[in-house]
């Protein structure tokens, strides 16, 4: 089994398999796709890494809070977002991360739903 990033004039390999499994093909420009393919090139495994928006970090002056809320900086995030959503890939969302169960409350009125998959992060240097 080889393992190697997937370049972008053979992007067209992955359409067989993102129809079956019925999952948006990632936006090329966006996104960057990991294969394990055996010795005549058929694909056995795939990982993309794809770039997400996500909303954090959330600060707000403390002699401002209740002044400045979560709603009215989430809704202009919201509102650029579908500006762009044309150039954003098929599926594409926008995620809050935050370990305070009141303040990721306050992002479901805004249509952002709870999800139960953990998250890991790899920092980047």
């Amino acid at each position: 089994m080889t393992y190697r990033k997937l370049e972008r004039d053979e992007w067209n390999r992955l359409k067989p398999i993102f129809e079956v499994e019925e999952w948006p093909l990632p936006k090329e420009s966006l996104s960057m796709v990991a294969i394990a393919e055996d010795d005549d090139g058929r694909i056995h495994g795939l990982l993309c890494g794809q770039f997400q928006l996500h909303a954090e970090p959330l600060w707000i002056r403390p002699e401002s809070k209740g002044a400045v809320t979560f709603r009215g900086l989430a809704s202009v995030i919201a509102a650029e977002v579908l500006r762009i959503k044309d150039h954003l890939p098929e599926g594409a969302a926008v995620y809050f991360i935050t370990g305070i169960d009141n303040v990721g409350k306050l992002a479901e009125p805004l249509g952002f739903q709870p999800l139960e998959e953990k998250v890991w992060r790899l920092e980047v240097r």
